[in-house]
């Protein structure tokens, strides 16, 4: 951790990383130190009597509101180790392997199943071999040389392997946890090997810009201020002998130290160490993945497996780590930054990331509103800046970070940066139009950037939505006598149909009601007709008798009213019907002799 001390108006002003507390105390001027990491270098100019004594006691209350816990004993992974009867490390792959028995968490058996509470993974499978298809080649493939520009850069080859078998990587593995205490980010790292006959070095690069394999002998991307490289000695012994820390800076000297320790070990490493490691000092694993070493086992051997784990925060002296892409594990020559590099494995490590969820009606209809909500998470460990937020039916929301004149959003909590672990909202409302595809696909995309400028690495995301337009309708049909008379029952019987596409919901009766013979209502529920699903026909019979004065012919309508399901439309349907009325009589004359 770095921290800063220095006099401001005669008051002690102590700074963690980007935390600044004031020790309201008052000190002579021209006292100031910077020690880097956990040392002191103090400028003796003015030191007075108890200074010492009242700083230490400034700089242990301060530390006590934020505790951190060593890498090896967080509850997060396990990194495997042994007190007694010898301090040494036990590395395994397994979490149910536990070793102390309190060293809980996850393994890489859960990484590698993709089970593990990790936000960010990466499991690597590296050929080895014969068959082995990437290593380093060139004079230029050094720590210190870039990856991709200028005369001397990284280069690989898949041909012609010279790799020594104790060199040659089989797996690498990294997962990146959040410590809750603390909130600091916890990088853990690993890698299996070949063969075990002799000592190897390990060194493990965590990139900030995407690094994949370009056309031989090539690579695409470049290092970035805040890389971060770990080396360590494989094998040779029951410890880990030693591990160094570097920081990526640029500039004729591009590596800067962070840390150097001989204490590397996580069976010897001191309480709140920021990085250890451990190898497996006992043979008869089998690892959960494809394995097989030289001589045809699929066990390990003592010393075939390496993992350990940094706090990045710690390391860097930062609140926020910002973001890393790639990661990639090399053997090397020597444990110094200018040795040869040997074999690689490399892949994507995604600590910053974005996502976007559509949600929606599922189901409307032509003239009607649909309601949209767009959310966005930012599921990374770095702040991330808004540029673009679009949706290919709402249009633009966002264009280049001014939020657009849009009439369809209704609410938008997306501000310019979105913070790690932090969510926003925009919700949209559209009303269906005639012409609408149906289904009515509709898809959200966003774009946003590491920094405010809209430079560095840029994450995308989208997500789709789909609203089906179903098509309610109904028929009814009035059939009966066709013929009746004054006093005579005239009957009728009424055929409702639901006539709705096969989408839509069902069907609730509102009202039946016919001009003649009055409402139906109570007639069509008694028959089943007051709910109807999809295709379904239900009918019912009435009768009425023919009353003086009524009309010849009797002309009667039925109208019929139904609401789909949830919702408010009214769906209606009509039908008439004519009965002619006769009127019988007869006429008698008789005639005869007058």
């Amino acid at each position: 951790m770095r921290v800063d001390v220095k006099i401001e108006e005669e008051n002690l002003i102590m700074e963690f990383g980007r935390m600044r507390i004031s020790a309201g105390r008052k000190f002579p001027r021209g006292i100031a130190f910077q020690p880097p990491h956990r040392s002191w270098h103090i400028k003796p100019q003015a030191l007075w009597r108890g200074f010492a004594a009242v700083l230490l006691c400034v700089l242990l209350g301060s530390l006590a509101a934020q505790v951190v816990l060593a890498v090896h004993d967080d509850g997060l992974f396990q990194l495997d180790y042994a007190t007694a009867p010898t301090a040494q490390g036990v590395a395994n792959v397994s979490s149910t392997n536990t070793s102390p028995s309190s060293n809980t968490g996850d393994d890489w058996d859960k990484v590698y199943a993709g089970t593990s509470s990790a936000f960010a993974t990466a499991f690597i499978e590296d050929t080895v071999g014969t068959a082995e298809t990437s290593f380093y080649t060139g004079g230029g493939s050094k720590d210190e040389r870039p990856i991709s520009t200028g005369n001397q850069h990284w280069e690989w080859n898949n041909t012609n392997d010279v790799i020594p078998d104790k060199d040659d990587i089989s797996h690498a593995f990294a997962a990146a946890y959040v410590e809750p205490g603390s909130g600091h980010t916890i990088f853990y790292f690993g890698a299996d090997r070949f063969d075990t006959s002799g000592d190897a070095e390990i060194g493990f690069w965590f990139f900030r810009q995407r690094v994949t394999l370009g056309t031989k002998p090539n690579f695409n991307g470049e290092h970035e201020v805040g890389d971060i490289l770990v080396l360590a000695n494989w094998g040779g012994s029951n410890k880990v002998g030693d591990i160094a820390v570097y920081e990526w800076v640029g500039g004729n000297n591009p590596l800067t130290l962070l840390k150097d320790t001989t204490q590397a070990d996580c069976s010897a490493a001191p309480a709140n160490d920021p990085v250890c490691a451990v190898v497996n000092n006992q043979a008869g694993e089998t690892p959960p993945w494809s394995y097989t070493n030289k001589d045809g086992q699929h066990s390990y051997k003592a010393t075939a497996l390496f993992e350990g784990g940094i706090d990045v925060n710690d390391l860097l002296g930062v609140q926020e780590i910002g973001c890393f892409s790639t990661f990639l594990a090399a053997t090397r020559a020597s444990h110094s930054t200018t040795a040869q590099l040997k074999d690689f494995a490399l892949g994507a490590f995604p600590v910053c990331g974005i996502k976007v969820t559509k949600t929606g009606d599922a189901l409307s209809k032509i003239g009607d509103p649909v309601d949209y909500t767009i959310t966005i998470e930012n599921t990374g460990r770095a702040t991330l800046y808004k540029r673009n937020i679009s949706d290919t039916l709402l249009g633009a929301i966002t264009t280049n970070g001014v939020d657009q004149s849009n009439t369809y959003v209704l609410a938008n909590t997306c501000s310019a940066s979105l913070a790690p672990d932090a969510s926003c909202t925009i919700t949209l409302r559209r009303t269906v139009q005639a012409g609408d595809p149906d289904p009515l696909p509709n898809t959200a995309s966003i774009l946003y950037s590491e920094k405010s400028d809209f430079t560095g690495l840029e994450f995308t995301a989208s997500d789709d939505h789909t609203v089906n337009l179903f098509q309610p309708a109904v028929t009814i049909d009035k059939s009966g006598d066709s013929l009746s008379k004054e006093t005579d029952a005239a009957n009728y019987t009424f055929t409702i149909t639901n006539m709705s596409s096969e989408d839509s919901p069902n069907l609730t009766l509102a009202s039946i009601s016919d001009n003649v013979i009055g409402d139906l209502l109570s007639q069509a529920t008694a028959a089943g007709c007051d709910v109807l699903i999809y295709n379904e026909v239900c009918s019912f019979s009435v009768s009425r008798t023919v009353l003086s004065g009524d009309p010849d012919p009797l002309v009667n309508t039925v109208n019929v009213l139904y609401h789909p399901v949830g919702f408010p439309n009214n769906i209606t349907a009509s039908d008439g019907h004519s009965v002619n009325l006769f009127q019988p009589s007869v006429s008698i004359e008789k005639s005869g002799d007058a």
